[in-house]
């Protein structure tokens, strides 16, 4: 049989019998670990095995042979090891390609990027060929959490409005309000002012003091809570996010009670109970590193705790020891000295052998951990606010928008990036607003991009900024950023929800450090910019962007050209150019993460 027609088979007859044996390897076990992250296939056999794979299209399909193997019943059994609910895998065919050579065929339900590597014997094991399929491009983690943030919140508010529904169709038509004695609203009297008491009187806390549950009180009028200072808005101003770990899972059981209870179960299911109580705390994600019964390497665990930056890492374990008498729950963390006891260096140990049971590939193991880089673009102005606009009426916010789009997908062709844009649309977004939403995926850059005008048409050149904390660099530098700033006037800002404070709070927690960081990010992006067009200055400028004032996120801001000009204006509409900005901008920030690569981020607690 040619591979070709095997491969257009729509299905292989298998007809095993007892007298179907193997020969050279015996198989042991089939097993299927499904799961979102991947799917695990291994077949386990006394012998070790050979086999190489490759791909095919239309449809997508995994072809494996396995060498100095026979077709055996033990083989058949992962024809229906494969479910339904299987994120990868559709179905598997199972046949004998060549004599001595079995091919398995796994038709895909997605496209996969697949590992193949061989497990020793270890623990209850016996030779292990393990096959991992993951996703082409995986999942962001952290826009999953986000948004399952605001699932989750409109959820609340639907079974809210549901409820209310409910209640106001049992009121009968015509009906009035009961009324409870004493609270006719014609005696009601008027509160004095700052009489009240405040919710923060309640407890030592903002969320509450001790024992007392202040949620309901904040609600209520006219208790009038305080104004957060700039330390406690800080704190709240953006997701918590918690990864837990349940530990073990899949090819490796962890340890087994009395009566076969398998440690990967338990700690699945209290991780999971932990996980929905700990999500409905507001401003509160949890990560868990496996929701369902599969393995994660080690590394890989602590590799999605930085992926998401997450503000604490909890792994849930329920050891066993030599002596059944050894009992009582126990609390762990790093040692930089040694052990603390010698039962923590036992059980330290034999957790540490994790990777062995459950199987990890070497490539993969050795391979750098490098978390999800996150940047923030903001293409400036927008809605109400047109920002600057050109001889021929082509106006700044349509220009800097198109830029920042065409950069977005460019960027996010790098490896573990990610981009999120502060507007994608033609619609306003207040200044504050642009920094807190850098902040809430905690971006480890942020670029806002402009394409302003002077009040003289030759001025020209492209310029990066960056905040100054000693005033601005030059005269020119002072008027741009005076002219940025007038944004929220034009936009449009609801004052009732505006904090006045928010540019004086984010300049004083703006850091030497954080200028420090921006102003390498902004050579790195001049430079480039000056292949493709003249700069106004040969130097990353300097002045009070209200924009650029996030106290924890390296930050710029692009000048592409001066809109006002109208050579540059007509370079500025052409696609050719825009795209050249977008290629110049992002070889800038890759040459910044060259010299000050994102291995670590630390968060502002």
């Amino acid at each position: 049989m040619k591979r070709r027609d095997l491969l257009r088979g729509g299905s292989l007859v298998l007809c095993l019998g007892a007298t179907d044996l193997a020969f050279g390897a015996s198989i042991v076990a089939v097993r299927v670990w499904p799961a979102a992250d991947y799917t695990r296939v291994t077949i386990e056999s006394d012998q070790p095995l050979a086999a190489h794979n490759f791909l095919a299209e239309n449809p997508n399909r995994l072809v494996v042979d396995i060498d100095n193997l026979e077709l055996s019943p033990a083989l058949r059994d992962l024809v229906g090891k494969v479910r339904a609910d299987d994120p990868f895998i559709a179905g598997v065919r199972i046949g004998q390609n060549q004599p001595r050579v079995v091919r398995l065929v796994l038709d895909l339900k997605q496209a996969v990027a697949p590992q193949q590597f061989t497990l020793s014997p270890v623990a209850a094991y016996q030779h292990r060929l393990v096959f991992d399929l993951y996703p082409v491009r995986a999942r962001d983690p952290l826009l999953a959490l986000l948004r399952g943030k605001e699932q989750s919140e409109q959820q609340a508010v639907k079974e809210v409005q549901d409820a209310l529904g409910e209640f106001i169709g049992k009121i009968p038509s015509g009906a009035s309000a009961p009324s409870l004695p004493g609270t006719d609203i014609a005696t009601i009297p008027t509160p004095l002012p700052n009489t009240a008491p405040r919710v923060a009187d309640a407890g030592t806390a903002i969320h509450g003091g001790p024992g007392i549950d202040t949620s309901a009180m904040e609600m209520q009028a006219p208790f009038a809570p305080r104004a957060l200072t700039p330390e406690e808005k800080r704190k709240v101003d953006r997701l918590l996010v918690i990864a837990i770990d349940p530990g073990h899972g899949g090819e490796d059981p962890g340890a087994i009670g009395p009566t076969g209870l398998k440690e990967k179960d338990v700690v699945l299911a209290i991780a999971m109970q932990l996980r929905e109580r700990l999500n409905a705390k507001p401003g509160v994600r949890v990560l868990m590193t496996r929701d369902s019964d599969f393995f994660v390497p080690l590394g890989e665990r602590v590799k999605k705790a930085e992926r998401v930056q997450a503000d604490l890492f909890v792994s849930i374990h329920a050891d066993a020891f030599f002596t059944p008498e050894a009992r009582g729950a126990s609390v762990f963390a790093l040692s930089q000295g040694g052990a603390s006891s010698a039962a923590a260096r036992w059980m330290a140990q034999r957790e540490n052998q994790s990777d062995s049971v459950g199987g990890v590939s070497v490539k993969v193991k050795d391979a750098q951990v490098m978390r999800m880089v996150t940047i923030a673009l903001d293409p400036g102005h927008g809605g109400e606010d047109p920002g600057a606009t050109g001889t021929t009426g082509v106006h700044e916010k349509d220009i800097v928008l198109s830029v920042a789009k065409r950069l977005k997908a460019k960027l996010e062709e790098l490896p573990n990036t990610r981009v999120m844009l502060t507007r994608d649309a033609d619609f306003f977004v207040p200044l504050g607003q642009r920094v807190e939403k850098a902040r809430k995926v905690q971006a480890d850059l942020f670029v806002s991009i402009h394409a302003d005008a002077f009040v003289e048409p030759t001025a020209r050149g492209s310029s990066v900024f960056v905040l100054s904390e000693k005033g601005a660099s030059s005269s020119a530098a002072r008027w741009l950023a005076a002219d940025q700033n007038k944004a929220d006037l034009i936009g449009g800002v609801n004052l009732a929800t505006h904090d006045k404070q928010l540019a004086s709070v984010l300049f004083d927690l703006s850091t030497t450090a954080q200028i420090n960081d921006s102003m390498k990010l902004g050579k790195a992006v001049l430079t480039e910019i000056g292949g493709i067009n003249r700069l106004h200055r040969g130097v990353v400028e300097q002045a009070g962007f209200a924009v650029l004032k996030a106290p924890d996120i390296p930050s710029i801001l692009v000048e592409t050209a001066f809109i006002s000009n109208p050579d540059e204006e007509a370079r500025l509409k052409d696609d050719a150019y825009q795209n050249q900005l977008a290629d110049a901008i992002t070889k800038g920030i890759r040459r910044y993460f060259a010299y000050n690569p994102p291995l670590a981020k630390s968060r502002m607690t």
